[in-house]
């Protein structure tokens, strides 16, 4: 099988590639491709999307990077490594247009090739996608399906995830929940052991995975990498080594809430991101970490009714710089009508200046964590989002970046970062003065 231009090969699919391309043949919608690094997943979706717009006038096509600048870097300015341009893969004479603007290829048929970053996913509400591709989903925000996936509903399109792992986040999910529904996904995870060039050698031969071994590569880097592991901890992720030490010392278990001592809250506050909510504890001389709660889109409201909803005593709320904004239209802050509906006092922590602070409020996260004790039951989710939080990665340059990924783990590592950096755990004396008790509310109100 090869795709043709005029008659001629414009790209050759490896036999490893193959499975893939008789699926989408099969009309199947839903696909998954985990792929070891450098297993040219990227080339292949690429050049099947290119066939598809040859094939079909006037659809459209989605190919979304976790970032403007990585879409750029691997479609726009990409090449192989026989120094091929990934460009030079649409045939010029169907090429109506490039936008270098709007990363956009139209056909002369009406079909058009748009690159996308999933960056600020609510501006990417529009019409409707036929094939909408997320290259290295692993790196994304993943909240932006909840834009995106209804946008491929409209048109009854198809919707293909892929990418190397990095953890059991969301790329794993997709994988797991659909891997043994055959009939509408088609699921594939390819390691070094399972691809081979044109002329049947491995891509990568043992010597080099030894000599990246030698040259520093961690092995949970290699066995993420290149063998497609989710089970060991990626280097990208911040709080790994901090949190699978809790759980060694039997940090992460049963440690409910104590009625008799008072409640602190470390919020991060958004509406189509997470709003986020970790409840803390001191007492026994213990900091104890009880309960999370997270949602979107919802008002300050809402999230008063369930502080109010739970049975804790509250002492002191932390909260991130732009509580303190003024609303345009009542001239008041959001501080002052979250201490309107109970909510307070509230603590205002300082926004980070810069990368460096930010980074500075991760190593804060990294103290804080072994000095805390988390109720697993209640935590559960809160735990996931500081497992997930982690750096961003430069594929071609294969290199960590200075700064974390924005994706549905950020807001709940963000409001344990305003825990951390507040003077909640300065020490271990329980307050003195009597804890704020939330007004009574009616059960069934509804907001």
């Amino acid at each position: 099988m090869a795709f043709k231009v005029n008659g001629e090969f414009n790209f050759q699919p490896r036999e490893y590639q193959l499975p893939f391309l008789d699926a989408m043949d099969a009309a199947i919608k839903r696909a998954v491709l985990i792929m070891h690094r450098k297993a040219g997943k990227t080339i292949l979706l690429l050049n099947w999307a290119i066939e598809q717009m040859l094939l079909h006038d006037g659809i459209t096509i989605w190919h979304t990077f976790s970032t403007k600048s990585e879409a750029k870097d691997t479609i726009w300015l990409g090449k192989t490594k026989d120094h091929k341009s990934f460009i030079s893969y649409f045939p010029k004479e169907a090429i109506k247009d490039i936008n270098n603007t709007d990363f956009r290829i139209t056909f002369n048929n009406g079909s058009s090739y748009v690159l996308k970053s999933t960056e600020e996913y609510d501006n990417l509400r529009g019409p409707g996608i036929d094939i909408l591709i997320n290259d290295e989903y692993s790196y994304q925000n993943d909240l932006a399906q909840e834009v995106l996936e209804p946008m491929v509903l409209a048109y009854k399109g198809i919707i293909i995830y892929t990418g190397t792992p990095n953890g059991r986040n969301h790329l794993f999910d997709v994988y797991n929940n659909h891997q043994f529904d055959k009939e509408k996904w088609f699921c594939q995870i390819l390691t070094i052991d399972d691809t081979r060039d044109e002329y049947g050698n491995p891509l990568f031969e043992n010597e080099d995975i030894e000599d990246m071994r030698k040259s520093g590569k961690s092995e949970a880097y290699l066995q993420a990498e290149y063998y497609c592991s989710f089970d060991k901890s990626v280097e990208t992720a911040y709080y790994t080594q901090q949190l699978e030490k809790a759980k060694q010392d039997g940090r992460i278990g049963i440690f409910p809430h104590v009625p008799s001592s008072p409640v602190y809250t470390s919020f991060d506050i958004g509406y189509n991101d997470m709003t986020s909510i970790w409840f803390a504890q001191k007492w026994g001389g213990q900091f104890r970490i009880i309960d999370y709660y997270e949602n979107r889109q919802q008002s300050f409201d809402h999230y008063a009714k369930v502080l109010k909803d739970k049975p804790y005593n509250y002492f002191q709320h932390y909260f991130p710089h732009d509580i303190a904004n003024h609303e345009q239209t009542s001239g008041k802050t959001k501080k002052d009508y979250m201490e309107s509906l109970g909510i307070k006092p509230i603590v205002v922590i300082e926004r980070a200046k810069n990368r460096a602070e930010v980074m500075s409020g991760i190593d804060n996260v990294r103290t804080a964590i072994p000095k805390c004790y988390f109720n697993e039951k209640t935590c559960k989710e809160g735990l996931a989002r500081l497992a997930g939080y982690h750096a961003g990665y430069n594929e071609k340059r294969e290199v960590l970046l200075d700064s974390p990924v924005h994706d549905k783990n950020s807001n709940g590592a963000d409001a344990f970062r305003m825990l951390a950096v507040s003077d909640f755990l300065e020490n271990f004396n329980e307050p003195t003065e009597t804890p704020f008790e939330m007004p009574s509310i009616k059960r069934n109100h509804q907001l």
